[in-house]
């Protein structure tokens, strides 16, 4: 699909032809552009002067008045009138090929970052103040005759959560790299550079989900650790240390640790829900599905050799609770430890404040760099997103 000039030559008609039929048709051939991309169809083999030559309106000639003006010494080179190239199509094809593969990048199996925070829209870039909510704990089970209901509003709690940032870059395609036909080297780069941005963003989540960049801030007072034995402005202890992972016991320890946790909100212990997640760093990770995958356990009482042997199963199958398990190489780069894990709901601990989402935008030969820097075609990857801790009550680190 579209590497060879055949397929070009087809999909430019079909492009032409959903285009008559209007909006709706014209979108759904992007559509399958970027899907056909993103399952290997259209391969780094395609070519830009190619899709130019059939994607354009007499782009052929294009091509060759193109060729002419590299050739022809000084003088003055002229378009004539209505003769104003319209790569419009050309651009939105660039832009849905690159658009799949920012996606290939951003979504990487082994990338665990979005799994640990919480999505939410924030319409600043700013510093955004989060009021908490005055709950009413266990009162609301009953209400007298004629007796008021207990009313939930916001609360004098808050937290502060950090300004966000804007990251990005520009591919620009020049006359040269379509005249030239450079799109395989193009495409590298370009997949380069979104990989590197879409490691930044999995490096940041985990940065701030791992504790090494601190954002957590309550009721005024100033930055503090996102783990730690002491908190401000309501105390807790989330640090828990000499708790090497090695069997269920430490997950034990982790699960009892859970239990001393109030909301100061309620008043009551947290809620975790029903599923754990575990974050290890790589070494760990065998360890802990060994932990989690277990059949069975075996234990004999220290009363000699003719104890009874005890055999149960897997008590963390029990319960009615999932673990998920979390890890990839980053954890450990990040974190800066092999061995120390975490353990809580991170979704209800993290968040991360979206102004807009990664987006692909593109800019046709009408834009403003055409005549001073020979730019065809403009692809623009940004987005404008930051992580921060909002409740990190329900997140602890181990430590060996």
């Amino acid at each position: 699909m579209l590497n060879t000039a055949y397929e070009a030559r087809d999909f430019a008609k079909k492009v032409n032809d959903r285009a008559r039929q209007g909006r709706h048709a014209y979108e759904g051939v992007m559509q399958e552009v970027q899907d056909l991309r993103r399952a290997g169809e259209i391969t780094d083999n395609f070519s830009f002067r190619t899709l130019y030559e059939y994607l354009v309106p007499d782009g052929y000639e294009a091509l060759r008045a193109m060729e002419h003006r590299r050739k022809m010494g000084s003088g003055v080179v002229m378009e004539a009138g209505g003769d104003a190239v319209m790569t419009t199509n050309f651009s939105n094809i660039i832009g849905q090929i690159a658009y799949a593969d920012v996606l290939n990048n951003f979504e990487q199996p082994e990338f665990i970052g979005g799994n640990l925070v919480t999505q939410i829209p924030a319409t600043t870039g700013q510093r955004e103040l989060v009021p908490g909510v005055t709950m009413i704990g266990d009162q609301a089970d009953q209400v007298g005759e004629n007796e008021e209901y207990p009313t939930v509003g916001i609360g004098e709690q808050f937290i502060i959560l950090p300004e966000v940032f804007k990251h990005g870059f520009i591919l620009n395609i020049t006359e040269e790299t379509i005249f030239e036909d450079k799109t395989g080297l193009v495409m590298q780069n370009f997949n380069k550079a979104a990989e590197s941005m879409a490691i930044t963003e999995e490096k940041e989540r985990l940065s701030t989900a791992l504790g090494i960049t601190n954002t957590y801030a309550r009721n005024g007072g100033p930055q503090q650790n996102t783990y730690g034995n002491t908190h401000t402005q309501g105390d807790f202890d989330n640090l828990i240390a000499s708790n090497p992972l090695v069997d269920k016991t430490s997950l034990s320890v982790a699960k009892n640790a859970f239990a001393d946790i109030i909301d100061p909100d309620t008043g009551e212990p947290i809620v975790l829900g029903t599923k754990y997640q575990i974050v290890v760093p790589d070494p760990l990770e065998w360890t802990l599905g060994d932990i989690l995958g277990a059949k069975e356990y075996r234990s004999q009482p220290t009363r000699g050799a003719s104890a009874t042997q005890m055999i149960s199963g897997n008590p963390i199958n029990m319960g009615g609770r999932t673990y998920e398990p979390l890890s990839n190489q980053y954890v450990s780069s990040v974190g800066g430890s092999d061995t120390s894990w975490f353990m809580g709901a991170f979704m209800k601990a993290f968040v991360e404040r979206v102004i807009y989402p990664t987006q692909v935008q593109v800019q046709d030969k009408t834009g403003p760099l055409s005549f001073d820097r020979d730019v065809i075609s403009r692809v623009k990857v940004r987005r404008r997103t930051r992580s921060a801790a909002k409740e990190p009550r329900y997140v602890q680190k181990h430590t060996a």
